[in-house]
């Protein structure tokens, strides 16, 4: 089985580098530019499925890369939500939060933020999400999601300690692969252009 993994375009959100894990929001110009330059190499391929997350920004980004294909929504591949500090900077988050995010600096996979989740919950439901796709006898795989997600269903589906979260990133504009071949996963690509 190969999977891939396409982020999301980019968002007015993403430019003002601000945290907004389940604020449904839609692709700026420049993402829905991001999603067109790559949709010619996904529609070359021959997908069993493809998975998005059902909020607005990856929906929108599956409809570009894949007008004519159906797609699955399923919510664990939804963003994390940061409740109380959903819409802000971190240097928002610092000013108006200061106890909580001290919180969530000193735990940052157990601290479940008010109104949010914690990393932890996101895990787990990827893990959910691995387990079951892997049952599947898929040949092909794409999975148009979320960056913070995604890092955390890659390092679900290697076999990887949660703790190398920070070690890796889904850029936008790019696909990334993992090959299972025998049960046993490899990272074939990381942040390719197409």
């Amino acid at each position: 089985m190969q999977i891939f993994f396409v982020r999301h375009g980019n968002t007015e959100e993403n430019q003002k580098r601000l945290y907004y894990g389940k604020t449904d929001t839609g692709l700026s110009l420049e993402g829905k530019r991001q999603m067109e330059q790559m949709a010619g190499f996904i529609k070359e391929q021959d997908w069993d499925a493809v998975y998005v997350s059902p909020l607005g920004r990856t929906v929108e980004s599956a409809r570009i890369l894949l007008p004519d294909s159906p797609v699955i929504k399923d919510s664990r591949l939804e963003e994390r939500n940061f409740g109380i500090f959903e819409g802000k900077s971190y240097e928002e988050i610092r000013r108006e939060y200061p106890e909580e995010s001290t919180e969530w600096e000193k735990d940052w996979m157990g601290y479940s933020i008010p109104g949010g989740e914690s990393f932890l919950e996101v895990q787990e439901r990827t893990e959910a999400f691995a387990k079951e796709l892997l049952a599947k006898e898929f040949e092909k795989v794409l999975i148009v999601s979320h960056k913070g997600t995604m890092i955390q269903l890659l390092l679900a589906l290697l076999g990887m300690d949660k703790k190398q979260y920070w070690k890796f990133t889904l850029e936008q504009e790019r696909y990334s692969v993992i090959e299972i071949s025998y049960g046993n996963p490899v990272l074939k690509a990381l942040n390719q252009k197409v």
